[in-house]
């Protein structure tokens, strides 16, 4: 009886030592393509004040700005909403680039975190791509 007890034992702490392993890996994965994704759009920022400084521009010296103005809101929307994602996620998350070593509860509520920054990310990664191709392509169109 002692050894099915010790074998049941045994059994479920090398359950819970697998469960921790895959939280940490799927940790790990997610925290990986997030700060992927943050450098992959953080170069483009610098095209994106370019642009604003170019639609300004066009603003300033024409009299039918609708379309302008509506671009460089855009381009402005998405430069705020990158810096506000980076210091909400740095906020959340100050040692991202380091091992996780949370206990079990807490490895559970900052990948539910995580989760969230990741869909949020890759929301910021859409505004600024979309908003920086559609004022390629309105200075494109008008020139």
């Amino acid at each position: 009886m002692k050894k099915i007890v010790l074998l049941c034992l045994f059994h479920f702490v090398l359950i819970a030592c697998e469960e921790e392993k895959s939280l940490k890996a799927e940790y790990t994965a997610i925290m990986n393509y997030v700060i992927e994704v943050h450098y992959e759009v953080m170069p483009e920022m610098s095209e994106l004040n370019t642009l604003i400084t170019k639609l300004q521009v066009k603003i300033e010296a024409e009299e039918n700005t609708g379309n302008y103005k509506k671009a460089q809101a855009d381009l402005k929307a998405a430069h705020h909403f990158m810096m506000e994602w980076m210091t909400d996620f740095s906020e959340k998350f100050p040692n991202a680039l380091e091992e996780p070593t949370f206990s079990d509860d807490k490895l559970k509520k900052k990948l539910e975190l995580l989760k969230e920054e990741e869909k949020e990310v890759q929301e910021m990664k859409t505004s600024v791509i979309t908003s920086i191709a559609n004022a390629k392509k309105l200075l494109e169109t008008e020139n």
